[in-house]
């Protein structure tokens, strides 16, 4: 017996000395085979929309091995295992959560929400380097971090080796199990010459009555799970999607439809509010606009706002009631005319270190002409194209007028840099220069175009330095 015990504690400092001994949880390395106790599983990625804390969603596998030599066979060790941060124990565990070596226990000491301390028992007489743990988790946040992390010390506290195994945490950040998306139209909806009252869908078309202005998605992402299997959100778990089409103008807009199914339309004519019922993947519905035929329209932006994702229980996991999904711009209308741009990187208000002045001949001298001015990249509509209230300008005696880019009409005063497109509402053959003013120096801006939005042209001239 005192030979047994002499060994046993030989074989104590054999573990738990040297600076060299660790403790590790196996991993899956980037290249070649999985070990057989690698931690799993690995890079799960949970969705946005589970109901916190998501308890019931599985168990992580794991190992905590002794990188040299075997465990103190015939001993009791107090294990205490910490999940990620966001990560809780999904308890209270009454049962043994070690899963081997075979003859081993494991009794819960203590536990928490977000720890669990274990008095682990290993058989005599059997050589062990490794325990194994089957731990059922929860999820409490989903801003998943940190490690996992277990020690390891003897029952009268002395660390095995190192006394710490981490490995990094087997789930990730949440992300979005569905989304919706709304964007324009690949060929811009414009408002058509002469009387301005039709559309037109691309250039050189007829004009029509209803023109193509969005895309509509609705999606699951398969690759975000509602559990640690990785299974997909199901369309039974989406109830229906709701959202707002606004416009600026409601003038001789008879009405907005999605998948041709027309909008409730808000007293004003501004609104036009849609509840979609999720059966199942959308792709590329159409997003359309009907106008009358026998009003003038006014050149505008149309905006998607108000987007709610509204989820039920119904398809199995316990879920969030609702999110905001994101909107976004559509086609803006535009009038037709004489089109110039699009002028790369213009100093706006709140960035007018370089200024661009756009000269403009060609005009009727003592005419009034209507233009639109199009920001583009400034995020005055996240980035997309975000149309300025129509302006005027007037051709002097000899048929020249100047816009300043710091002060457009309309121009927010925010605006830090655009790109910048310009419609005159004219058949006149225009041209539009642009000339750079950085600290009193004038230099030429070799870019943009004059291209005329129907594609004739109309005697803009082409050549130009700026094209």
């Amino acid at each position: 017996m005192k030979i047994k015990s002499l060994l046993a504690a030989v074989s104590m400092v054999a573990i738990t000395a040297g600076t060299a001994s660790a403790l590790s949880i196996p991993v899956t390395p980037a290249m070649g085979p999985a070990p057989a106790n690698a931690i799993s599983p690995t890079g799960v990625v949970l969705a946005n929309e589970l109901a916190l804390p998501a308890a019931g969603i599985g168990d992580i596998n794991f190992s905590v091995v002794t990188d040299s030599g075997d465990y103190p066979s015939g001993n009791n060790f107090i294990v205490t295992i910490t999940p990620p941060n966001g990560v809780g124990i999904d308890g209270p565990i009454t049962g043994s959560v070690l899963v081997g070596p075979a003859g081993g226990s494991a009794v819960v000491q203590s536990q928490t929400g977000s720890s669990i301390e274990l008095f682990v028992s290993i058989p005599q007489n059997v050589p062990v380097n490794a325990l194994d743990f089957q731990l059922p988790v929860e999820l409490t946040n989903c801003a998943v971090s940190g490690n996992l992390t277990v020690t390891v010390v003897t029952e009268n506290g002395t660390p095995v080796e190192d006394g710490t195994a981490t490995a990094a945490s087997p789930i990730e950040p949440c992300e979005s199990a569905f989304d919706t998306d709304f964007d324009p139209d690949a060929d811009d909806t414009t408002i058509a010459l002469a009387d301005f009252e039709e559309l037109r869908s691309f250039p050189n078309g007829g004009t029509v009555l209803v023109s193509r202005i969005g895309l509509f998605d609705a999606l699951i992402d398969a690759s975000v799970g509602v559990d640690l299997a990785g299974t997909p959100l199901t369309a039974a778990s989406v109830d229906e999607v709701t959202f707002d089409i606004c416009l600026e103008d409601a003038t001789g807009i008879e009405n907005v439809f999605v998948a041709g199914v027309p909008g409730v339309a808000s007293a004003d004519g501004l609104t036009y509010s849609f509840t979609h019922t999720f059966t199942g993947n959308v792709v590329d519905d159409f997003i359309t606009i009907q106008v009358a035929g026998d009003e003038e329209l006014v050149a505008q932006n149309i905006i998607v706002k108000n987007v709610i994702h509204d989820f039920t229980d119904a398809g199995g996991p316990d879920l969030i009631g609702t999110e905001a999904g994101a909107g976004g711009a559509l086609d803006p209308l535009q009038r037709e005319g004489q089109t110039f741009g699009v002028f790369d990187w213009n100093s706006g208000p709140a960035g007018a270190q370089t200024v661009s002045v756009y000269r403009i001949t060609g005009l009727t001298p003592g005419e009034a002409v209507t233009y639109t001015a199009t920001l583009y990249n400034s995020f005055a509509n996240g980035g997309g194209a975000y149309i300025l209230p129509p302006a005027t300008v007037t051709g002097d005696a000899s048929g020249e007028a100047a816009l300043v880019s710091t002060t457009l009409p309309g121009l927010p005063a925010t605006i830090v840099r655009y790109d910048l497109g310009l419609n005159f509402e004219t058949g006149n053959a225009l041209d539009v220069d642009r000339q750079l003013l950085t600290e009193g120096v004038v230099s030429a801006f070799n870019g943009g175009a004059n291209s005329d939005s129907d594609g004739t042209l109309q005697g803009s001239p082409t050549g130009d330095a700026d094209n």
